[in-house]
């Protein structure tokens, strides 16, 4: 409601007002306490400037009338006074007029406004308290009331209905900066603030540098719009440290300044290879990042302390000299060489693939060898070292050797393998024929190898064998036993056991009954006298076979061409089983004999008094008796070359057309197809 007072100096008629009547429009009220009942009103419409009067009589103290709106109207009120007839003065005017809102306008309000934030056109006021909350977003217009009033007269219309909807409000956040990142992230991996998050994150960062790329806050809340912003991207190297195994993270190299990893310092890098452990990079004024980094690990160089103190023998391969373990020679079929030091390359790999093979030289003492035994054959020789160990050398033709090849060897090759039982045991004697040979050890048992055509190995087959396999069985006795002592011929073997007893196998074999034996046999008849003796020495050479039994007396058997054996009338022939050498070539007895020697086509010995005798092929002077004549019995060689008395000797070999004899002297003297000379030895042992 809306109250107009009249100038208050006005005495009659007081308390004049304009009250607004919903029925009646507008009604002009005042009160009088006086006689006078009658009044003049003037409207003034002060738009047209036209005004009206009226009068009013009685008591009634009002006026009704109607208003045209949006007009401001003056109004006057003064009393007429009857008696005498007179005029009071006119009360102050009092503006008045009904407004006419315009509505025409726009009200603009967020989340979070107060209706204090709300602004509205002039004249306008907000009916509710200033700090009623507009509520939340909502597509739907809420209504608030409000206030329409001008100044000057015009009525205040109330509780007008203003609808209007609520906007999102937009929020203010803190943009950030710049981000980390590594070569080759996507956005997704890369860690933004709390409500931020990347419009492309499947996008690569691309190569080391800057760039931009948009991000959005949103805060979840239908209240509130999101905001997208570039935000600067700085994309560094990944690194890619390396460690050697055995390192802790604390020893790893390549890692730039910034990053540190997050598992303890101390923790092992791992395996060689390449490895993940976590790490952090920071910088002042950036959100640290957090990466799995590939750490590569090499390798490590095993600390091991290089072989000394080696030795092997003179021209052995390498592959003999035993290194410590975990080391093997790089060449191992290499030959030491003569004497002296010498440095080979060797690797040491401990079979630990997080080591590395570690390549040194070493320095090897060689040392000369030092043979007990040695036997010759024809085109190779074999020999026993003073520990037992077996060499040999020369052709290797089926094998004779024993080295597991046929490759001919011109140096002396150690022979460490046998056939089928592991590492050949120490040897203590040999016997080296044309094609195979033969071995004894040190327990009394015998191996062959080689040629095996004659059935001369006697190991029941005619199976050519390049490493030496054990002869154990007999041909019908069972197991071979232990032996003594072993000579090889060319196609045939002849052993002698701890008993005395001859054993044979090969054309040896045939001598006794015509029949070729591919195991050992048991050599027990004499040709005419019986059982054959007890024997302590054997020896076998082309096809025939001598034994010195032990009264010293000499017993050979087998072919008998160029007079071989001197038994009979005829240089040719065999003779299957053993006869006793007992005539010499004068018609006497045959002495006792502590050695002989069977040479291709002739033989010599040495009797108990120390001389020499000889027989046999004497087309090269290898009998020795100064003539070329053919020997049928054995003849005593007494003279030297220029008529001397030949001196005492201890030992004879014979040759394939050639005798060498050694004296009580140590001297050594020669004769056959070398011609007739003698060569002194200066006291050196033979």
């Amino acid at each position: 409601m809306g109250c107009v007072v009249c100038d208050p100096s006005l005495l009659i008629p007081s308390n004049v007002r304009i009250e607004e009547d919903a029925i009646q429009g507008w009604v002009l009220r005042w009160n009088s306490s006086s006689p006078i009942n009658q009044y003049q009103i003037q409207i003034l419409n002060t738009q047209t400037n036209q005004s009206s009067e009226t009068a009013q009589t009685g008591n009634i103290h009002q006026l009704t009338f109607q208003t045209e709106p949006d007009i401001l109207y003056s109004l006057k009120v003064r009393a007429i006074i009857a008696f005498p007839m007179q005029y009071t003065n006119w009360s102050t005017p009092a503006n008045f007029g009904i407004p006419l809102p315009c509505l025409d306008f726009e009200i603009i309000a967020t989340f979070g406004n107060t209706l204090y934030d709300v602004k509205l056109p002039n004249y306008w006021s907000w009916s509710d308290y200033l700090t009623t909350d507009v509520g939340n977003v909502t597509t739907i217009p809420i209504t608030f009331y409000a206030t329409y009033k001008r100044m000057g007269g015009w009525i205040a219309i109330e509780n007008i209905p203003l609808s209007f909807t609520i906007l999102r409000a937009t929020p203010i956040v803190k943009t950030p900066y710049a981000v980390l990142a590594t070569e080759g992230d996507q956005l997704a991996s890369i860690i933004l603030p709390q409500r931020w998050s990347w419009n492309t994150p499947a996008v690569i960062v691309g190569e080391i540098g800057e760039r931009e790329f948009y991000a959005t806050y949103n805060k979840q809340d239908t209240n509130w719009n999101t905001i997208t912003k570039p935000i600067l991207t700085i994309v560094i190297k990944l690194p890619t440290p390396t460690a050697t195994f055995g390192n802790t993270l604390v020893d790893v190299l390549n890692l730039p300044q910034g990053w540190k990893f997050d598992e303890c310092q101390t923790t092992c890098v791992g395996d060689a290879g390449i490895r993940y452990h976590s790490a952090t990079y920071t910088r002042d004024g950036f959100k640290p990042i957090k990466r799995i980094l590939s750490v590569s690990v090499s390798r490590a160089i095993p600390d091991v302390e290089t072989p000394t103190g080696l030795k092997a023998e003179i021209w052995d391969p390498l592959n003999r000299v035993v290194l410590p373990s975990n080391w093997t020679w790089d060449n191992q079929t290499i030959l030491v060489g003569d004497i002296g030091l010498r440095s080979f390359a060797a690797t040491y790999n401990n079979g630990d693939s997080n080591y590395f093979a570690i390549t040194k030289n070493i320095c090897i003492e060689v040392r000369g060898v030092k043979f007990e035994y040695v036997s010759a054959g024809v085109n190779h020789s074999l020999a026993i070292d003073i520990y037992g160990r077996l060499w040999a050398w020369g052709s290797n033709f089926n094998g004779r050797l024993g080295d597991g090849t046929l490759t001919a060897r011109l140096r002396p090759t150690r022979i460490i393998e046998t056939l089928n039982e592991g590492v050949l045991p120490q040897i203590k004697s040999v016997s080296a024929s044309a094609f195979h040979s033969i071995a004894l050890d040190i327990y009394g048992r015998v191996w062959a190898w080689g040629n095996n055509g004659g059935n001369e190995l006697g190991d029941g087959t005619t199976t050519e064998r390049h490493k030496p396999v054990r002869i154990s069985q007999t041909l019908t006795d069972g197991a071979l036993p232990q032996i003594k002592a072993v000579s090889a011929g060319s196609n045939q073997t002849v052993v002698l056991d701890i008993q005395g007893r001859v054993w044979a196998w090969g054309d040896g074999a045939q001598f006794y009954d015509g029949v070729r034996r591919n195991s050992p046999v048991r050599i027990s008849q004499t040709m005419n006298e019986g059982n054959l003796p007890q024997i302590k020495f054997i020896e076998a050479r082309t096809n025939h076979i001598f034994a010195i039994d032990v009264q010293k007396r000499l017993w050979a058997w087998g072919t008998n061409s160029d007079w071989r054996i001197p038994y009979g009338n005829t240089s040719w022939g065999n003779i299957y089983r053993p006869v006793r050498i007992a005539e010499t070539m004068l018609g006497g007895e045959f002495p006792q004999i502590i050695s002989v020697s069977a040479g291709w086509l002739h033989t010599t010995a040495v009797d108990i008094y120390g001389r020499v005798w000889a027989w046999g092929n004497n087309s090269w002077g290898s009998v020795g008796d100064g003539t070329t004549n053919q020997r049928s019995r054995p003849v005593l060689i007494n003279e030297t070359l220029n008529g001397d008395e030949l001196p005492q000797m201890v030992f004879a070999y014979a040759g394939s057309s050639n005798t060498i004899v050694v004296d009580i002297y140590d001297r050594v003297w020669v004769w056959g197809n070398w011609g007739y000379f003698r060569w002194w030895c200066n006291n050196t042992n033979i």
